[in-house]
Parts: C-alpha cells; structure tokens; sequence
C-alpha cells in the first residue's frame, strides 16, 4: 500500500512540474517613466513641454522661467476633441526650488485659460468642449496618463 502511495506521489510531482516548466513565465511588466508623463504649460511664455505630475512648478525648458504648470487635459465622448479644460498649481508638499511661494503651502491652485488663479474649483465648472460646445459631465472625461491609457507620449 505504501509503494502505491508513493507511485502516486511522484507521478503527481512529475506531473505538476512539467505544468510548471511547459507554461510561460509570468513576469511583471517594466514600467517606464515616459507613459506618465503629462502636458504642463509655462505660464511666462506659453510653450508646452512633458514632465511628470507633482507639486510645485517646473522650469520652462524654452525661457528657463519656473514658471510651468501642469495642463489638465479632457476628451470630449461626443466628438472626440482633446483639449486644456484648466491649469492645475499643486503646492502641497512643493520646495522652494518649485517657487518661492510653495514653501508650507498646502493648497492648490486652478485657473481656465485666460482667467486667473483661484483655489475654488467650482469656478472651473462646467468644463466644456471647444469643438462641439458639450457641457455633460458624463461624456467629457479627464484624460489619464500612463500605460495602456491613451496618454503616453
């Protein structure tokens, strides 16, 4: 009885690691920096550059001013339309290297184009397509960045 349990074992083993080694690896994707990249404008000139979301202001790689804030993009699901809904000034947790007025602010800062900085975001409401001229919260969504997203580079 005893040699037929262990037959039964070892044939189990042998069964369970020729599945092991005859299925595919499963390794964890890479995740590159680059897909989360999002658009930040430099409010002193206007050009538009790439760099990772955070607090704080970036320098503008065009005129060098720290003057860059991140661009906050929606897609309208009626036409299809992409386009700067706001501006986004995250000074929570920002140094004084990202702007002399960060240091201990906790607060962010909003602004449509054109208007001016404000911390009542309600202000920005309705968001509304350009193109088609949609207000309907339900079809016009922020724009996500990172892998698989439609944000990437």
């Amino acid at each position: 009885m005893a040699k037929k349990i262990g037959i039964v074992v070892a044939c189990v083993a042998l069964i369970a690691v020729s599945v092991y080694i005859a299925l595919p690896p499963r390794r964890l994707p890479k995740v590159n920096p680059e897909d989360y990249r999002r658009p930040w404008v430099c409010d002193a000139c206007g050009h538009t550059f790439r760099e990772l979301p955070g607090p704080g202001l970036r320098p503008c790689p065009k005129c060098g001013e720290l003057a860059g804030v991140q661009s906050i993009i929606y897609t309208c699901g009626k036409c299809g339309a992409e386009f700067e809904a706001y501006r986004l000034k995250d000074m929570y947790g920002a140094t004084a290297e990202q702007g002399a007025d960060a240091m201990g602010s906790d607060i962010a800062y909003a602004k449509k184009a054109g208007g001016e900085w404000t911390t009542v975001f309600s202000i920005l409401k309705p968001i509304k397509c350009p193109k088609c001229g949609n207000t309907d919260p339900a079809t016009l969504k922020e724009k996500l960045f990172g892998p698989g997203l439609g944000g990437g580079k």
